[in-house]
């Protein structure tokens, strides 16, 4: 059988399945139109026809949305056949019962459409639409829908920053900490040296320095720099976050806390070498001459913590330790007795 006759029973099948109102044989056959149509542009109009009828049927409206998504991003661009599927694609979601429903379909079109196209800016601005019908209650569903959508959008596109100033409108209708997560998941997410990157961290890093007590900041700014990626903009952040909240604690907690952003620190930073120069000012100034000595010296045998700090705590040992008196040199008399002593040995 010829692949012309496969097109023409499958048609016939979609035909005949929307006479006699049998959707699940409709269905069959429009699944079947979905997965040709990239290689067989001949099915796209009908396939845009019959998947438009599909969604009459309660039982099979999503797999009506999905064939029409299909055809929208498969149609060339400006195209009669893209504009018509994209304009029944938001008519039939648009049906759907509840905004969050509907927002949630369009975050999938969204995530599985090429960049950069008609249909996928449309499917951006109908999750925006959605979102905003949202009630307050579903303030941080709406938000996380959002980042999904600034994350999936083109690198420092328009549509990123539509969908990153609609999220910052949403969230601040969410509880701080539910806030200070969102921002801190889209941080770790976010492509390196990014517009939305920096945009994410810095609000990560306002609402950790805004909770109520500094040692709970110092613990998010902590287990932040843990979670980040080596030589991210996070990760510097958060390091200096520690940094900014660790002046504010009590003596030996200070040191602690310098310690373990040094066991956290990318080698080689400018963030590396002010916690090592923390590291020695907060010894000379919380602890008493020969505690000090002691705390350096034991920093300087575990290179496993940070090498940096341990090469520059032994050189400190080294420059600080007591010289040994110089020895004169033996009288030649004494050289002689030492050598026969040795080969009386």
């Amino acid at each position: 059988m010829s692949l012309h006759a496969v097109h023409e029973t499958t048609l016939q099948q979609a035909s005949k399945g929307l006479r006699a109102k049998d959707y699940p044989a409709l269905a069959l056959a429009v699944g079947t139109l979905a997965k040709q149509v990239e290689t067989k542009p001949g099915v796209l109009t009908p396939l845009i026809f019959f998947a438009e009828r599909l969604g009459a049927s309660p039982d099979f409206v999503y797999q009506s949305i999905e064939a029409l998504r299909r055809a929208a991003t498969v149609a060339p661009q400006e195209s009669d056949n893209e504009k018509q599927a994209t304009r029944l694609f938001v008519r039939r979601t648009d049906s759907l019962g509840a905004p969050i429903i509907r927002a949630t379909v369009y975050l999938n079109a969204v995530s599985q459409t090429v960049e950069n196209t008609p249909f996928r800016q449309t499917a951006l601005d109908g999750l925006i639409r959605q979102v905003k019908a949202l009630p307050e209650e579903e303030a941080s569903i709406g938000a996380t829908l959002l980042a999904g959508a600034a994350l999936l959008a083109p690198r420092d596109s328009e549509q990123e920053q539509k969908a990153y100033t609609n999220l910052k409108e949403r969230a601040l209708m969410m509880e701080p900490h539910d806030r200070l997560n969102l921002f801190f998941k889209s941080a770790l997410l976010s492509p390196r040296s990014s517009l939305i990157e920096k945009q994410f961290v810095d609000n990560f890093t306002r609402e950790t320095n805004a909770l109520a007590h500094s040692f709970e900041s110092l613990v998010v700014f902590y287990e932040a720099a843990g979670q980040a990626a080596p030589r991210t903009y996070l990760k510097e952040q958060s390091l200096l976050g520690m940094k900014r909240h660790t002046d504010d604690l009590q003596r030996t907690d200070r040191l602690h806390a310098i310690l373990k952003a040094a066991s956290l620190a990318d080698t080689d930073t400018t963030t590396e070498r002010q916690i090592i120069k923390d590291f020695f000012e907060c010894v000379e100034e919380v602890l008493p001459e020969n505690e000090a000595s002691a705390r350096i010296a034991q920093v300087s045998r575990r290179p496993h913590l940070n090498k940096a700090l341990a090469r520059e705590a032994a050189l400190w040992v080294k420059q600080n330790s007591e010289e040994p008196e110089p020895l004169l040199p033996a009288p030649e008399g004494s050289k002689k007795a030492a050598a026969l002593a040795q080969t009386l040995e």
